[in-house]
C-alpha cells in the first residue's frame, strides 16, 4: 500500500503539537455525545485487504480482530471475487428469464460473468456456433483464476462501488439464466455492537498521548525498503514501518490502555494527492475519532481531509465495508 509520508521537518511538527496541545485537550469536551454525534455512512460489503488477511495468516497474535479467526482461505477467495467484480464494473441486477431471447443490439460485454460470454456470442452468431461446436465447454474455466495474478500484483485493494460478491465459478450454460447477485448490506454482515470508549478528560489525554508518542517514535519506511515486498502489514520493526504498521502499533497500545477491541477499526482512505493511506478509528461516546500517522492531533472522522474508501465494520473485524460518501 502506498502510504503518505510525514513531513520531514520534525521541529515544525513538534512546535505545532505544542501550540495545539492545550486546544486539543478541550476539543473532545465540545463534541456532541451519543446519538448527536455524526455517524459514518456505510455501504455494501468490500474486499478485505490482502495485507490484512496475510497478517492474520502469518501472525494470528497480531491480527487486528477480536474473537475467533475465520477460514482465511475462504476470506481471501471472497476478497478476490469482489475485486474481480469491481475490476469489470459488474453490479447486482435481476435474473433474466431462461426463455427470453437475447437482444441482438444488447452489448456483448454486459454484467454477465466472463464464462457466459462465449455462449452468448455464439447465440448472436449462429454460423459461428456451428463452426465452433468442437470447442470444449467454457464452464470449467474460472474467471477468478485468471484474475488472481493481476489483482494480487496490484497490491492495494480496489474500491468497490456498492457491489456484492458474484460466484464466477458457477457459470451459466447457453440459454440458462444467470443467478441474481444479492447485495450484502452491513446489517446482514455485521452484528450490532455498542462498545465505545469514554472520552472524558483522562480518556482524551490517553488517546492523544499514544497518538503523538508513536508518531514520534516510529520512523516511516516503505514496505519495499523495509521488507522487500509490497503491502506487508506488521507491527513496526526496529521502530520503523509504514502507515498500516503505525495503525497496528497504536491499536496495541490502546488495548493495553484499556480501550475495548470492539471500539477500534482500521480504515483505508485516499489523500488529496491520490495516495492510499491507513488510519485507526476509535469509537467513543462523542463519535468516531481518527488516529493518524500524518497528524499529531486526534480529529473526528468528518473533520479530516481524506476521501473515505473502506473500513472494518464495528463488531466484525473480518467484515470490511465501503464508506458511502
Amino acid at each position: 500500500m502506498v502510504c503518505k509520508k510525514r513531513p520531514a521537518n520534525r521541529v515544525a511538527i513538534a512546535l505545532a503539537a505544542f501550540v495545539g496541545l492545550s486546544a486539543t485537550t478541550t476539543v473532545a469536551f465540545a463534541e456532541p455525545r451519543g446519538d448527536n454525534a455524526p455517524t459514518m455512512p456505510l455501504g455494501a460489503a468490500a474486499p478485505a485487504p490482502d495485507g490484512f488477511i496475510a497478517l492474520c495468516r502469518r501472525a494470528p497474535d497480531q491480527c487486528p480482530a477480536s474473537g475467533p479467526i475465520p477460514d482465511l482461505e475462504q476470506l481471501a477467495a471472497e476478497a478476490n471475487r469482489r475485486r474481480w467484480t469491481a475490476l469489470f464494473g459488474l453490479s447486482p441486477r435481476a435474473a433474466t428469464a431462461p426463455a427470453a431471447a437475447p437482444d441482438e443490439l444488447a452489448p456483448l460485454l454486459s454484467g454477465a460473468p466472463i464464462t457466459s460470454l462465449v455462449p452468448r456470442f455464439l447465440r448472436l452468431t449462429p454460423g459461428l456456433a456451428k463452426a465452433t461446436a468442437v470447442l470444449p465447454s467454457t464452464a470449467a474455466f474460472a474467471a477468478e483464476d485468471a484474475a488472481r495474478p493481476a489483482v494480487e500484483a496490484a497490491g492495494d485493494p480496489l474500491r468497490v462501488e456498492a457491489v456484492a460478491a458474484t460466484d464466477f465459478t458457477a457459470t451459466a450454460a447457453a440459454g440458462e439464466a444467470e443467478p441474481a447477485a444479492t447485495e450484502i448490506t452491513v446489517a446482514e454482515a455485521v452484528p450490532d455492537t455498542t462498545a465505545t470508549y469514554t472520552l472524558d478528560r483522562q480518556g482524551w489525554r490517553t488517546v492523544n498521548h499514544i497518538n503523538r508518542r508513536l508518531n514520534r517514535e516510529i520512523r516511516h519506511v516503505d514496505d519495499l525498503d523495509l521488507h522487500g515486498e509490497q503491502d506487508r502489514w506488521t507491527l513496526p520493526v526496529g521502530s520503523r514501518g509504514d502507515c498500516e504498521d503505525f495503525v497496528l502499533a497504536k491499536r496495541a497500545a490502546l488495548l493495553d490502555a484499556g480501550v475495548p477491541a470492539e471500539a477500534l477499526s482500521i480504515a483505508i482512505v485516499e489523500t488529496r494527492w491520490g495516495e492510499t493511506h491507513a488510519v485507526l478509528l476509535l469509537a467513543s461516546d462523542r463519535g468516531e475519532f481518527v488516529l493518524d500517522s500524518l497528524s499529531p492531533w486526534v480529529s473526528r472522522w468528518d473533520r479530516v481531509d481524506y476521501r473515505w474508501r473502506e473500513r472494518q465494520a464495528r463488531g466484525g473485524a473480518f467484515d470490511w465495508v465501503n464508506v458511502a460518501l
